[in-house]
C-alpha cells in the first residue's frame, strides 16, 4: 500500500464494543471502507511473521482521514493488556509508512471528582470530554519503537531528559478545542492501569486521594503518547470521554454494558469535536508548534528483517 499524499490525518478509536463502521454510521455524506492491511517490521510471537495493521479510510464532508481501531488493529481482537507490539505496529504504519502528521486519539475513561479541576470549579460527569494535562502510568509497561526487530547502531541513544506532556500534545490542535465543551486543565491527571478490569472502590479512593488522579483509563492511550514523543513532526491530540464515575455510580452503573452505552451516548459530541479539529487543520495550513523539534528514535535504527 502506497502512502497517499492527500491524507495527513488519522483518528484512533477503541472504546469497548466500538467499531469504526458503527461509529460513523450516523454521519451522512461520510463514507468508510476498510483498506488492505499494511505489514510492518514488527513481528508476532517472536517469529518472523510481520504484524498486519488494519486501517480504514473515511471520506466526505471535505474531510479525508485514516481510522485505526486499537483492539482490532491486527487480525485478532486484543484486550488492552494484550496490546504491546500492536501499538508500535499501527503507530509505525501511520507515522513512517503513511506519513500521517496529525493524530487524534480518543479513549474512554472513568472520572474522579474533587482533585485537580478544583481551581476551575469543573465537575466531571458521564459524557464529559477532556484533554488530560499529564499522566501517571501505573501499569509501568515499557514501550518503544526500538524493539528487538531493530538493530541499534553504536550512535543510537534514547532521547535524553524528562519530557513533559507539553512536548507531546500539539498546542495548536489543543487550542482548536478552546470554547467547545471540552475540559482543559494542565493540572488534570490521567492514571492508567494495565486492565482489563474495573477498579475496586478502595482502589478508586486511593487513585483520587493519594495519586490525585482525575481520570482512570487503560494504558494503551499512554503507549501512543510515549511513542509520539520519540518522533518529530507528529501533531498529537488525546481526547478522553468519561463513561463512568467509579466513586459516584450506583452498582448497576459499573457494568461493561453501561460503559458501552455511555460511550455511544457521548460519541456524537466527541466526533463533533474531532471533526472540528480536522477542519481546523485544513484551514490553518502551516503549523509552528514545536512538534518538529523532538528527537527521532529511528535516526540510528536499522531493520533486522528485510
Amino acid at each position: 500500500m502506497q502512502a497517499d499524499p492527500s491524507i495527513n490525518t488519522a483518528l484512533i478509536v477503541g472504546t469497548i464494543g466500538e467499531r469504526p463502521e458503527e461509529l460513523l454510521a450516523d454521519y451522512p455524506g461520510m463514507y468508510i471502507r476498510q483498506l488492505q492491511p499494511i505489514f510492518t517490521p514488527y513481528l508476532s510471537l517472536h517469529k518472523a511473521v510481520r504484524i498486519p495493521v488494519n486501517l480504514y479510510l473515511v471520506e466526505g464532508n471535505n474531510l479525508k482521514f485514516y481510522v485505526v481501531e486499537r483492539h482490532y488493529s491486527t487480525t485478532e481482537p486484543r484486550y488492552p493488556h494484550e496490546l504491546h507490539k500492536e501499538v508500535c505496529a499501527y503507530m509505525y504504519a501511520l507515522i513512517k509508512m503513511l506519513n500521517v502528521r496529525f493524530i487524534i486519539s480518543t479513549s474512554a475513561v472513568g472520572g474522579l471528582n474533587g482533585n485537580n479541576f478544583w481551581h476551575t470549579f469543573t465537575k466531571l460527569n458521564v459524557g464529559s470530554l477532556a484533554v488530560p494535562g499529564t499522566y501517571i502510568d501505573l501499569a509501568g509497561v515499557p514501550v518503544t519503537f526500538a524493539t528487538d526487530e531493530w538493530i541499534r547502531t553504536k550512535e543510537f541513544k534514547l532521547s535524553e531528559g524528562h519530557h513533559g506532556v507539553e512536548n507531546t500534545i500539539c498546542h495548536k490542535l489543543h487550542s482548536m478545542l478552546v470554547g467547545g465543551p471540552v475540559l482543559l486543565s494542565r493540572r488534570s491527571i490521567l492514571a492508567t492501569s494495565i486492565g482489563p478490569h474495573f477498579e475496586s472502590p478502595g482502589e478508586a479512593v486511593f487513585y483520587q486521594r493519594v495519586v490525585r488522579a482525575d481520570f482512570l483509563g487503560m494504558h494503551t492511550l499512554i503507549k501512543e503518547w510515549k511513542l509520539v514523543a520519540q518522533v518529530p513532526g507528529v501533531h498529537f491530540l488525546p481526547i478522553v470521554h468519561v463513561t463512568n464515575m467509579p466513586l459516584e455510580d450506583q452498582h448497576g452503573d459499573t457494568s461493561g454494558q453501561h460503559v458501552e452505552e455511555a460511550a455511544v451516548d457521548s460519541s456524537a459530541q466527541l466526533l463533533w469535536q474531532v471533526f472540528r479539529v480536522m477542519r481546523g487543520i485544513n484551514e490553518l495550513g502551516d503549523f509552528e508548534c514545536g512538534c518538529d523539534d523532538r528527537h527521532d528514535i529511528f535516526t540510528n535504527l536499522q531493520q533486522r528483517y528485510s
